[in-house]
């Protein structure tokens, strides 16, 4: 497969999958030379065969399971799954070859290729306390897995984490780059769309009748449309997916973003993110009146619908209701 994608014609979620599979490859090909080279040069049997089966599940997961799952939660997965197979090398080479923490960085960079701001604190924290605790743990016990016959093989090893290290973060910053490229793109045009849609009124009674004929065609193939994106937004509760944007939604209804949000305006909403709100708030609100507010707080409900802060919350629900949450919720509960 090519390594890089023509980013013109890519989708974002494209493009997120395309890097998942580029580092795949680009991570097999590092592990399994690295895996050699200990077993055969150091005769470290055990962290050789620890590598190759930690290669093995990556491999696994990406051609069985990833096609299946939302690419986000994958994403997680394998970010808590890489930094805890590092956490064991970094404990055994530590001491002889402090640059293994440099196999930290490219989560943090692929924290915020994927996620929004607030998932890239959360991984630099989580870095942060995993080096901390390495650090802690070499000071009072001593681990001699990842011993180095002669100086040379330890420069090698050296050379060898640093320029993986590099080519890894080349790759990601390359994505991160069109990704985020990719999304303004398409932010922009969304509001362009919203404009053009405003602007002009989809049903001209004024048209021809052959042209009549042909919207009403049009119209019916949006409302199957909408079905379907309500299918996958209110059904499936895609909704309570805080980080799913309208090129995501694209995605797995295999369906162009422009559609998607025609569709969405011909059945009363005046965009995506309403509707996805709308969706949100109806949740919360059912929410609200099925569950003991004595034994659950608001953030358990607002962020179990789908919303990622409190403010963000507030302001949307007394967009959509016209009164604030606490409003609402004084009006729900029965007076003695």
């Amino acid at each position: 497969m090519k390594l890089f994608r023509n980013s013109k014609t890519a989708s974002v979620d494209q493009l997120k999958r395309e890097l998942i599979a580029n580092y795949v490859i680009i991570i097999t090909i590092i592990l399994s030379f690295y895996s050699v080279y200990l077993y055969l040069y150091l005769q470290t049997t055990f962290l050789s065969f620890y590598i190759f089966g930690f290669l093995s599940l990556v491999l696994y997961t990406w051609l069985i399971i990833l096609p299946k799952y939302d690419i986000n939660k994958m994403v997680h997965i394998y970010m808590v799954a890489v930094s805890l197979f590092l956490t064991y090398i970094m404990l055994n080479a530590w001491k002889n070859n402090i640059l293994v923490s440099t196999w930290f960085l490219p989560i943090i960079l692929a924290a915020d290729t994927f996620f929004s701001k607030k998932y890239v604190y959360i991984y630099t924290i989580y870095v942060f306390l995993l080096i901390v605790i390495i650090f802690l743990l070499n000071q009072f016990y001593q681990f001699n897995e990842f011993i180095f016959i002669t100086e040379s093989s330890r420069k090698i090893s050296e050379v060898l984490v640093f320029f993986s290290n590099v080519f890894i973060l080349m790759l990601l910053m390359h994505y991160n780059r069109l990704i985020k490229r990719k999304e303004n793109d398409e932010h922009n045009n969304s509001i362009e769309n919203e404009k053009i849609f405003t602007s002009n009124d989809l049903i001209n009674t004024e048209k021809k009748p052959e042209k009549d004929l042909k919207d009403e065609k049009d119209l019916e193939k949006y409302m199957v449309l909408f079905s379907n994106i309500k299918r996958i937004i209110e059904d499936e509760r895609h909704f309570t997916n805080p980080d799913l944007s309208l090129s995501g939604l694209s995605s797995l209804i295999n369906s162009n973003s422009m559609y998607i949000s025609t569709a969405i305006k011909l059945n009363g909403y005046d965009s995506y993110s309403h509707y996805l709100n709308f969706c949100r708030i109806q949740n919360v609100k059912k929410m609200l009146k099925e569950e003991d507010l004595n034994k659950v707080n608001l953030m358990y409900i607002y962020t179990a619908s789908g919303f990622s802060n409190q403010v963000t919350f507030n302001r949307t629900f007394k967009k959509i209701e016209g009164i604030t949450p606490s409003e609402y919720i004084k009006s729900i509960i029965p007076t003695p």
